[in-house]
């Protein structure tokens, strides 16, 4: 009986695009996890978050993918996701704004965080057309045809600063930090059809949608007001961690350091992190 292949943690360190699909399609194929990196990041900091990440050490089998994340204690921390995570995050998105047939995905996110993956792997999984930008810019941006993308503040605040028009997308997430309530109201007088996502690379990416939850997500408030997340996209946990997987962990449930409040209509409004 041949001898059982111990799986490895493949470092990829390459800018969105064909060889990054490439490469991660075939370290999959091949039984592995993959770890992405930020390709622009100087070689010593990349060596010590290899480093902190063992790549050198075997992994679980159900592990896909692991995201280094520094999270708010600023020590690297490597969040490891399912295959079965994955899948179950990207169909409940997709269950929730749904799919068209002339749908286009825009890629303008990095790929070594979970909301960039994320955008790829959906994409993948439902084969929609992909159209990757390496980087964010706003002239490339505004010539795409695409009717779904997923941005930060920041971004959304540049392109209606340039008077770009977003009307003609069919869904933009806006996610990875909080969307000031002036931000969301000047956008949707602009005919931007903005759905916020609260989430974090422990959930798979975005898990509740305008403050709803998605499918098979449960939010919960602790008594100090902390909020408290649990369903199938959750994480096994986080990479030669235990302590801090026990630490973040309640009986299922990921305890958040974001503080939160439910409105009258049961919607999730997150307040701020709890160690801000």
């Amino acid at each position: 009986m041949p001898a059982r292949t111990e799986r490895s943690l493949v470092s990829l360190a390459m800018p969105p695009g064909e060889e990054f699909i490439a490469a991660l399609e075939s370290s999959w194929s091949a039984g592995h996890a993959v770890l992405p990196l930020d390709p622009t990041a100087p070689p010593p900091v990349r060596a010590a978050l290899l480093g902190a990440m063992g790549t050198d050490q075997p992994v679980a089998d159900d592990v896909a993918l692991v995201i280094a994340t520094s999270g708010s204690t600023g020590v690297p921390k490597g969040v490891e996701l399912t295959h079965t995570a994955l899948e179950v995050a990207n169909k409940a998105v997709h269950a929730r704004i749904g799919l068209e047939p002339d749908d286009v995905w825009l890629s303008c996110l990095p790929w070594h965080h979970v909301g960039g993956l994320q955008v790829m792997l959906r994409a993948r999984r439902f084969n929609i057309p992909l159209v990757v930008h390496e980087r964010f810019e706003v002239t490339r941006f505004a010539s795409t045809e695409a009717t779904l993308a997923s941005l930060v503040p920041t971004q959304l605040v540049t392109l209606l600063d340039e008077g770009v028009d977003l009307r003609r997308f069919r869904v933009i997430l806006l996610g990875g930090g909080a969307a000031s309530r002036d931000l969301l109201a000047r956008a949707r007088s602009a005919g931007v059809p903005v759905v916020t996502t609260y989430g974090m690379s422990e959930t798979a990416g975005g898990c509740v949608y305008d403050g709803v939850p998605l499918d098979g997500v449960d939010v919960t408030l602790r008594p100090d007001g902390r909020i408290a997340l649990r369903g199938p996209m959750l994480m096994n946990g986080y990479r030669l961690r235990p302590d801090l997987t026990v630490a973040g962990g309640e009986y299922g449930w990921r305890v958040t350091n974001d503080l939160g409040a439910m409105d009258d209509d049961g919607r999730l409004r997150v307040l701020g992190g709890a160690d801000d």
